[in-house]
This record gives structure tokens, sequence and C-alpha cells, in this order.
């Protein structure tokens, strides 16, 4: 068995440290990645949606698109 990180970014760290990982996931993901190549496989976010707005990590979103990243995002938990 093999497995995929997705990294996680936390709301509560805000976007500035949040950055740090974002790089992280850029050097490190590979389209390629998957269970026959593990690796980072994709990027999301997580925490409290109520006192730290999606928004603020947009730009995040928007360029992981741009490089093909996969996302998903913790919402209304």
């Amino acid at each position: 068995m093999s497995s995929g990180v997705i990294v996680c970014m936390i709301r509560s760290h805000g976007p500035k440290e949040n950055r740090k990982a974002f790089e992280v996931v850029k050097r490190l993901y590979r389209p390629t990645n998957g269970l026959s190549d593990p690796g980072v496989v994709g990027l999301d976010l997580a925490g409290d949606e109520a006192m730290f707005p999606t928004i603020k990590f947009a730009d995040f979103y928007e360029e992981a698109g741009r490089l093909g990243i996969p996302t998903t995002c913790h919402a209304g938990e």
C-alpha cells in the first residue's frame, strides 16, 4: 500500500505563515504523484472559518489552480 500527502494550511496561522507550507507544496508536488508514486498530491485549508474567512487564502487557491495543484477546503464543520 502507498499513499500521498495533502499539505494542510491552518487558517489561524494566517496567510504569511501558510505561505511557507504552500511553497513546500509547490516544490514537492508532481502531477504524476499518486498511489503508484507517493508524494504531495494536493493542498488543503482547515480551521475556524468564522474567525479566519476563506477569502484571506484565495491567492493560494488561485495560484494552485494555475499550477494544476488539486485543492480541498474544510468548511462548515
